[in-house]
């Protein structure tokens, strides 16, 4: 599974996750992806097969069931709480969903909450 992580995450978490072996890609800091809205970071994600990482629950939410709608689908939404954990427990969920669904498109128009 690869991620991308929405921009209201920060980029510091990238180093954490690949030192798991996971393939993840950050919003914040990458010139390449900064400023996308929400409908291009969809389809940038599913581009690349990236299941994305967020707490803008209502925007993806949205989003997501319109590109399935629009037959095009995404690559996944892993959806956060708005009172979520800290960085250690983010870390750890991402890890143990990772290992649960390896595959890049296991995910694929699905949402997972954590």
């Amino acid at each position: 599974m690869k991620l991308l992580l929405d921009a209201m995450l920060p980029g510091k978490l990238v180093a954490p996750l690949r030192e798991r072996g996971l393939d993840v890609k950050a919003i914040d800091g990458d010139p390449e992806l900064a400023g996308l809205s929400d409908d291009r970071v969809i389809e940038w994600g599913r581009a690349e097969s990236r299941a994305i990482v967020t707490r803008n629950v209502d925007h993806f939410r949205q989003r997501g069931n319109r590109a399935i709608v629009d037959g095009v689908g995404h690559a996944g939404l892993i959806l956060l709480p708005g009172h979520g954990g800290g960085i250690g427990w983010l870390i750890s969920e991402l890890d143990q969903l990772a290992s649960e669904f390896p595959a890049d498109d296991d995910l694929r128009n699905r949402e997972l909450w954590l």
